[in-house]
């Protein structure tokens, strides 16, 4: 399975990091460093540390041009066979133009995601994370030192959220999502196979 992981910012992993270390094949884009350099680098470091391809572009905060959104993601869909990105109820206008985007272009399987300071979104797809999965997500959000004074970028905070999340599924720590989008890739003919012995 293939990932495509997307961000109207950086530091947006905050929700996904530790969702994304499940896969083999993972990208991760954010569209804006909201023109702050050491963001970038910061990003990079993240990026580094939980092992994904990823890029920085540069489009300008609270000013997204739809089409650059959207043409990312009509070039993007041949590759990849999920996608992870904002939640139309988020309330910042970047993060929503985003999910906007991607409800309309994508067309496989697709999962929303949002931090609960940005609204609230009732999750229906869960993904547990290890105790190692959660403290390499940690590491990797500490690596944005510059963000270090907003309250959620606080360890205990992240700790707490996946213990939170965790719990609504009987495991330790977990992250949540929405799947807006959901589909499977059948095996036609073991189908076949399958229902000719059962004499359906």
């Amino acid at each position: 399975m293939r990932a495509l992981f997307i961000g109207a910012h950086t530091d947006e992993e905050i929700c996904f990091a530790g969702t994304m270390q499940n896969y083999s094949k993972k990208f991760y884009v954010a569209f804006s460093t909201c023109g702050h350099p050491e963001l970038k680098k910061e990003f990079d470091a993240s990026c580094d540390l939980l092992d994904v391809n990823s890029v920085a572009s540069t489009l300008t905060v609270r000013a997204f041009n739809r089409q650059a959104v959207a043409d990312f993601l009509y070039e993007q869909q041949s590759g990849f066979d999920c996608l992870f990105t904002h939640s139309v109820n988020d309330v910042h206008r970047d993060h929503r133009i985003v999910a906007e985007e991607s409800i309309r272009v994508w067309k496989k399987s697709l999962f929303t995601f949002m931090a609960p300071w940005n609204g609230n979104e009732e999750p229906n797809y869960f993904v547990e994370i290890t105790g190692q999965q959660l403290e390499k997500k940690i590491k990797a959000i500490k690596c944005y030192k510059s963000q270090s004074h907003r309250h959620y970028m606080n360890e205990d905070f992240i700790r707490s959220w996946a213990r939170y999340n965790g719990g609504k599924i009987g495991k330790l720590y977990a992250e949540a999502f929405k799947l807006v989008r959901g589909i499977e890739f059948a095996d036609i003919c073991s189908v076949d196979r399958k229902c000719k012995r059962m004499n359906i």
